[in-house]
């Protein structure tokens, strides 16, 4: 919870495009830490995106999980 906290009280504002890529960098930083390979993917207009990927060696189908953060 103290760590979603964290993410909730990051002000980051719609338009504010060195606010969304510092929360964009601590999302990434989390996801990698619990074993994602991470990308981010820079957005001139807003804050980069950012492609998580786990369990990729596991068999079965992918599942997607879409979010947006600001």
């Amino acid at each position: 919870v103290e760590r979603l906290r964290g993410w909730v009280e990051h002000e980051s504002p719609s338009r504010d495009k060195p606010a969304l890529d510092a929360l964009a960098a601590k999302i990434a930083d989390r996801f990698e830490a619990i074993g994602g390979a991470v990308e981010r993917a820079a957005n001139s207009s807003g804050g980069d995106h950012i492609l998580a990927q786990f369990f990729t060696d596991q068999p079965g189908p992918p599942v997607v999980v879409l979010g947006h953060f600001d």
